[in-house]
């Protein structure tokens, strides 16, 4: 993916990259979800970043799917 604000994933507690990799997971999903596989493409990190800001801003409620994705490593 592509983004000016992203994850220093080497920084993170495992807890904390898991829920950043959540996030991400679920904004991916949301997109597919509502537009399609052309929604995915336009998902970048900075999109992942205001996500999490807006949710820690408003407390918007977090809905566990207990969905599990493979996670990608690089």
């Amino acid at each position: 993916m592509f983004g000016y604000v992203t994850a220093n994933e080497p920084e993170l507690k495992v807890k904390d990259y898991h829920k950043y990799k959540a996030y991400y997971c679920g904004l991916c999903q949301s997109l597919k979800r509502q537009y399609g596989s052309a929604g995915q493409l336009t998902l970048a990190y900075d999109m992942t970043f205001v996500i999490i800001l807006l949710t820690s801003l408003y407390e918007i409620p977090i809905i566990h799917t207990g969905l599990n994705l493979p996670i990608q490593k690089r």
